[in-house]
């Protein structure tokens, strides 16, 4: 039996018990294969972020988008 011939439930079976790492090769062997890992892979997510406050280390209130006063330069 060809391996494409095989169900779809097998694949997620066999792909269940594998690293994330070799999923992520898995994923690139055909379409087939990435539609049964890609969830596999992302099925825990955690997206992490930060914002940085570039605008009050420039001087600026972020809040209100107006010059600080100590970055006000006198008699320019």
């Amino acid at each position: 039996m060809p391996v494409h011939n095989f169900p779809v439930e097998l694949f997620y079976a066999i792909f269940a018990r594998v690293s994330k790492q070799d999923l992520a090769s898995c994923s690139l062997v055909s379409w087939l294969w990435q539609q049964i890992t890609l969830p596999l892979l992302f099925e825990k997510l955690c997206i992490r972020y930060s914002v940085p406050n570039e605008a009050i280390e420039e001087g600026y209130e972020a809040s209100e988008g107006k010059a600080h006063p100590s970055s006000r330069r006198e008699g320019l």
